[in-house]
Order: C-alpha cells, then sequence, then structure tokens
C-alpha cells in the first residue's frame, strides 16, 4: 500500500487492523468516531456493554478492568499520520493524556517512522512516556502498510480519577459508531447554527444554552412541521445531530466546525447544492457515516463471488444475501 491515504481513510484501516491482530485483548468492542464534545479522540473503541449503561461509575469501570481476560472498557486513540512534524508527536501526547479526562484508556498509534522527517517517533514518545511514567499506550504502524500494526506499550487504566457525572454523560451517549441523522434537513443545519450564534449574543453569561436553543428551533423551524405532541422526541432528534456530528457542544455553543459551516452557508446559501455538499461531507467524515459505508463496500466486495445481481434489487434481498452469506 504505497499510496498516501488520507487522515480518515487512514483511521478507518489502522483501525479495523488494530481491533483484528488483538481481539482478545480489546474484549466484544465497535468502532466509532462519535464523542459527544471536547476532547475528541480520532477514534474508540466501546464495549457492545456500555450502549445499555445509563450509569456508569469509576467502581464500575474499575471492576471491568482485568489484564487477563483483557479489556471491557471503552478506549481512546489518538493517531498520527506518517507526514507528521516532529512537534506534532508532542501535541499528541498531550491529546492522548487529555482523553484519560473521560476515557479509562488511552493509545497514540504512530508510524514506525516519519516519512518526512528522519525521525523515529516510536523511540521519542515511549522514552518520554516512560521517564514520567504516563498512563497511555503506544501502538506503531507500518507506513507502507497501514494493516501492519504492532503493540508497543500497553495503557495502564485510570479510573480512581475519572468523574462520574463526565464519564456518564459522555459515554453513555455512544451508542453507535455513527451520528444520528433522523429529519433533519441540510437547509435547516443552517437555520438551527444561526439560532446558535443568536442564542450565543443574547447570553452571553450562560455556560449551557441547550435548552434555550433547541425551544428556539422548535418555535421557528420545527411546530410548523410537527404536532406539540411530539416536540420532545423531535427536539431529541434535532439536538443529537448538532453534537453527535460535533456542529455545538454539550452546552449548546457553537464549535468551530459548526461556524465554519455556518460562515460557508452565509457565503453559498443554504439552499445551494455546494451548501448540501458540505453537510454530507460532516455527516460522512465527523458523523462515522464514511466507515459504515466503507464497511459495507468491504462486505460485498468480499461476497462479489456468492452474491448475485438480485441481491442488489432492493433493500430486502441485499439484507438477505449478508444474512445467508
Amino acid at each position: 500500500m504505497n499510496e498516501i491515504l488520507t487522515h480518515n481513510e487512514l483511521v478507518d484501516v489502522v483501525s479495523q487492523a488494530i481491533l483484528k491482530k488483538y481481539r482478545d485483548h480489546f474484549k466484544d468492542m465497535f468502532i466509532t468516531n462519535v464523542s459527544i464534545d471536547f476532547p475528541k479522540p480520532d477514534f474508540i473503541y466501546m464495549p457492545y456493554r456500555f450502549v445499555e449503561m445509563r450509569k456508569i461509575t469509576p467502581k464500575k469501570l474499575k471492576n471491568l478492568v482485568s489484564v487477563d481476560s483483557g479489556i471491557m472498557v471503552p478506549v481512546a486513540f489518538e493517531l498520527k499520520p506518517p507526514y507528521a512534524m516532529k512537534h506534532e508527536y508532542l501535541t499528541a501526547i498531550g491529546q492522548a493524556l487529555a482523553y484519560t479526562l473521560v476515557f479509562p484508556v488511552s493509545y497514540l498509534v504512530i508510524p514506525e517512522f516519519s516519512i518526512r522527517e528522519d525521525f523515529d517517533g516510536v523511540q521519542f514518545v515511549e522514552k518520554i512516556i516512560t521517564r514520567h511514567n504516563l498512563k497511555i499506550g503506544i501502538i506503531s504502524y507500518n507506513s507502507n502498510n497501514p494493516n501492519k500494526v504492532e503493540l508497543i506499550r500497553e495503557a495502564e487504566p485510570i479510573y480512581d480519577t475519572l468523574d462520574s457525572d463526565t464519564v456518564s454523560a459522555m459515554i453513555t451517549k455512544i451508542k453507535r459508531s455513527y451520528s444520528y441523522w433522523r429529519d433533519t434537513r441540510p437547509e435547516e443545519v443552517y437555520d438551527v447554527l444561526k439560532i446558535v450564534e443568536r442564542v450565543m449574543l443574547e447570553k452571553r453569561e450562560s455556560s449551557s444554552i441547550m435548552d434555550d436553543v433547541f425551544n428556539r428551533v422548535w418555535e421557528e423551524i420545527l411546530s410548523s412541521r410537527f404536532s406539540e405532541a411530539s416536540k420532545n422526541s423531535y427536539i431529541l432528534n434535532y439536538k443529537l445531530f448538532f453534537v453527535q456530528n460535533g456542529l455545538i457542544d454539550k452546552n449548546g455553543k457553537i464549535t468551530a466546525l459548526g461556524l465554519n459551516l455556518l460562515l460557508l452557508g452565509e457565503r453559498l446559501g443554504s439552499d445551494s447544492n455546494e451548501f448540501r455538499d458540505l453537510v454530507t461531507y460532516v455527516l460522512l467524515i465527523y458523523g462515522g457515516h464514511y466507515q459504515v459505508l466503507s464497511k459495507i463496500y468491504k462486505i460485498q466486495e468480499a461476497m462479489k463471488e456468492t452474491m448475485n445481481d438480485e441481491c442488489l434489487l432492493d433493500e430486502s434481498k441485499w439484507l438477505e444475501c449478508i444474512k445467508t452469506n
């Protein structure tokens, strides 16, 4: 694999390669890059059992951590591409450490060697982590073939210093490997972000404006489409869309990504094809839908020999072919 992959393509390849090789170490996990708020890892391994949990405490996490039976708690990963410069390894260490504020286990994933500088990043990072007894782990990958990965240093789980409310608020909301999207129209993305901007100006002193924002969203956008009886469910649908796609934070305030999208909407027009393409890009890349489509594509490619043309006629036939193969 000699072609240079984009960061998102690299995340997709490496995240699957690690899980495939170290399946006994990372127990019953699914891969996602959908996290609720800052700090945001490049990808996360999420145990299936956590999907049903409503409350997570450090004590619960401690009981789930076992060296012998493998990791059964959420794991955060920071990945650096092979063309990263030397100073980026320093910021990567900081990012991986920051993830331990929310996630009990954190790994830094780096190439065996930098292709832009004559630099052994693995040795450099491992020396820092060892000298300062940091808890983060290291995984390396081959720059020419990212499917080749190696566990260099195992992470030490952190749970005693985790804040129960923060962990529960962020981790328990990660239910799938892709962001929530239901009912939201592309042009409404601009309208909602515009409301967020207005409310932020009106309530500068407020730490959280989430309820104010989405009450306004209901009044100005949704009430003309949906009945009052369904108000709460539709507000939740829209709230999840904007938070999980990284457009607003957990307090309802606009993020850098959300602000960029708003400014481009003003420039291009919220009903333009270009703005629709931008919303699609956000869903694919920041919302994890690219990874889902990539997995579907790989499954279909692997099943070409056993699938016939009838399998692609409609969704029901396709699903039946998936089940039988």
